[in-house]
């Protein structure tokens, strides 16, 4: 008993100084062991999951490396969230170089619904890993419902198959529909290709299905014929509205 009431003695005598200097040190070890991050600050900053949801999966799809830029100026846009100098001058507050302000910015667009800022990395990135499809279901359902009058919706497999006249449910991506009709040409063809697609069948050939498709490539939205082996496992299956 001794001890504890000397030990809580001698801390009463301490200055604060000395505290503070304590304080400061315990931070300093925290922050070394545990950084804190941009994603971070994106989630401290952001009242609303959605936007945080978006607001990491583009800056992960835009900046994966977390390139540093300065005065110089970066490749593309500029900081956490790879905003051009234009568009932080027109639409927010601060010092696009400064990481919060930059964070902010990037938030309080993607709050106004302005994801279209973006769309150059939606979809079409290396290995597939646009911001979309690191979105879980509902918020990229809701991110699409924002794309749908833009040139990305507009290029999709889907919106393209629709464009031929077929009627099918609206649907984030062609895995939601499930096969329900034998192969027949006019019809439609689901493949399993790194992103789900679809196509309209054209005609059977000996060993291949020919097929009508559009794709998002190198940023061109492209229309053409395609074919595919039978007996690819990448066939899902067949589907007829």
């Amino acid at each position: 008993m001794s001890n504890i009431v000397d030990g809580m003695a001698l801390q009463s005598l301490r200055i604060p100084g000395e505290i503070q200097r304590e304080l400061r040190q315990d931070k300093e070890f925290i922050v070394k062991q545990y950084p804190y991050t941009i994603s971070d600050k994106i989630i401290d900053s952001s009242q609303n999951s959605t936007t945080t949801e978006i607001t990491l999966a583009i800056h992960k799809a835009e900046n994966p490396n977390n390139e540093e830029c300065n005065s110089d100026g970066c490749k593309f846009g500029i900081g956490p969230m790879q905003i051009v100098q234009s568009t932080f001058d027109e639409q927010c507050n601060g010092d696009v170089y400064n990481e919060n302000d930059n964070i902010q910015c990037g938030i309080e667009l993607i709050d106004a619904g302005q994801l279209q800022r973006w769309k150059q990395s939606a979809w079409d990135m290396p290995k597939h890993q646009g911001w979309l499809n690191r979105l879980s279901t509902t918020t990229r359902e809701y991110a699409l419902g924002i794309l749908n009058d833009n040139e990305l919706e507009k290029c999709s497999c889907l919106a393209y198959m629709r464009e031929l006249g077929h009627d099918f449910p609206r649907v984030p991506d062609p895995s939601y529909l499930k096969p329900n009709s034998p192969p027949v040409i006019g019809g439609l063809i689901l493949l399993d290709f790194k992103l789900p697609h679809i196509g309209e069948v054209l005609d059977f050939r000996p060993g291949v299905i020919l097929y009508k498709e559009r794709i998002l490539f190198n940023g061109q939205c492209s229309t053409k014929i395609n074919w595919i082996s039978y007996g690819d496992k990448r066939i899902r299956g067949f589907y007829s509205p």
